[in-house]
């Protein structure tokens, strides 16, 4: 009992790191598109301004030039001194109009109150709570007896399904290799939700709540069931293939044919578990049993 209080405990701690790292990445992202907000008005006036002062210097020489010629002609010929005088007067007028006198300009950042507001009110990023369940202790060596069963038709269009696995709120996940999707089915076995993956899916388990990881070609794919909904979470790149994966005390244990491994949820090394070359699918699917005690592996 105290393993499982200390799984639990672990996999909430996991999950209030991964809500505030989420909110860090919503936070970096509206950083980023701030910033380039206002890279971009920074941009837009300093071309502004280099174009005024483009237009200034050639206005500048043409009054000089302009000048130049009233002052030769000054005295000589008063028609040409006039029409000199008017087109200073216009192009001064004309440069007037088109950029009107301004104060200096400042760039601004106000900032939005909003998100200052919504966190400091917040007393955590959720509510921490306790549970007890009652469980029957079984004879771990007990034949088990199938007393009923029943079949669900499921328009999903599976012709290769290689994975199963259970939420806690009742749901399912099913993988299917051939149509490289995950679809959910809702405790109603109606289809809920699914999802296009990049790769064929070859295993699925539930490592938390709303949580679950699946293996496709050299990677763990992890995904969130919220609201009968699929969203893609991240990705663990491994230097091997993944085929069978469980999970237990926050670790995950993954399969690639020929080896056993076990890492943490973030992807890091813990161990090479066991080896078995002498086979193509030599190490094919594991599993945990629920002290951890005990790995089963299937070729």
């Amino acid at each position: 009992m105290l393993k499982n209080l200390q799984e639990s405990y672990q996999i909430a701690l996991e999950e209030l790191k991964a809500t505030r790292k989420k909110i860090v990445d919503y936070l970096d992202d509206l950083e980023k598109k701030t910033i380039k907000e206002l890279e971009q008005l920074f941009k837009n006036l300093q071309e502004s301004y280099m174009s005024d002062i483009v237009s200034c210097k050639k206005v500048k020489n043409d009054l000089q030039y302009l000048s130049s010629c009233i002052r030769d002609i000054a005295g000589k010929n008063e028609q040409l001194t006039y029409i000199s005088y008017i087109k200073c007067l216009n192009k001064i007028n004309a440069f007037e109009k088109g950029h009107p006198r301004t104060e200096k300009t400042y760039v601004l950042f106000k900032p939005n109150t909003q998100f200052e507001d919504l966190i400091s009110k917040r007393p955590g990023f959720g509510t921490i709570s306790s549970i007890n369940l009652k469980q029957q202790l079984a004879d771990a060596n007990a034949l088990l007896t199938v007393n009923n069963s029943s079949k669900h038709s499921v328009p999903i269009g599976s012709s290769y399904v290689t994975g199963i696995t259970e939420l806690p709120s009742g749901g399912l996940l099913i993988t299917d290799y051939s149509t490289q999707k995950v679809t959910l089915l809702d405790t109603n076995n109606k289809v809920a939700d699914s999802c296009t993956l990049s790769n064929g899916p070859w295993a699925i388990c539930t490592v938390s709540v709303d949580d679950v990881a699946m293996t496709l070609g050299n990677s763990v794919q992890f995904l969130k069931v919220r609201n009968n909904r699929i969203e893609m979470g991240n990705v663990l790149q491994l230097q091997h293939e993944c085929v069978g994966i469980a999970h237990h005390n926050n670790m995950l244990y993954i399969t690639s044919n020929q080896a056993l491994y076990r890492y943490s949820r973030e992807g890091g090394l813990q161990k090479k578990l066991y080896e078995d070359t002498n086979g193509v699918n030599a190490v094919f699917q594991c599993a945990v049993s629920p002290d951890g005690d005990t790995i089963y592996v299937t070729n």
